[in-house]
């Protein structure tokens, strides 16, 4: 029996994403970090002085998982809360030193092990696959959306 070709993306794209997250786990566990903390970090060190809310939502995780995080974190010295200032009801987020160390640290070895997955393939052909990728991912989105 012949499978749909659209069927067939749909399976070399689930395959494909999954192979870069089992490889980015790979790398961050070597510094200590599951995914979802190291996005953290990286949405805390791209903006100092958020709320957890907005953490939250950049983090596409509900309030009260981020916050157990953030106290996680808080707990190894790599995050710091201080209440807000002019309203002391509310709490902003930023990195400490450690933080931001094990944040940079963690993202350089990504962002190497990210070229080296793609060193073989000619810049034109990574250039075409985005523009591709691009493409198809609008193209999903508006049917999602109707």
């Amino acid at each position: 029996m012949d499978i749909p070709i659209e069927e067939q993306l749909h399976h070399v794209l689930n395959d494909l994403l999954l192979t870069h997250i089992a490889i980015d786990k790979t790398v961050l566990a070597r510094h200590g970090l599951r995914r979802v903390r190291f996005y953290m970090l990286r949405h805390l060190y791209q903006n100092p002085g958020i709320s957890i809310t907005r953490l939250s939502e950049l983090s596409f995780t509900d309030a009260a998982s981020t916050s157990r995080m953030v106290t996680g974190l808080e707990k190894e010295g790599l995050v710091r809360r201080e209440m807000k200032e002019g309203d002391r009801r509310f709490f902003v987020l930023s990195l400490t030193e450690a933080g931001k160390a094990k944040y940079e640290a963690a993202n350089a070895e990504l962002q190497a092990d990210i070229q080296e997955r793609f060193a073989n393939i000619a810049p034109d052909a990574l250039a075409n696959i985005l523009q591709e990728v691009r493409t198809l991912n609008e193209t999903i989105g508006r049917h999602h959306e109707e």
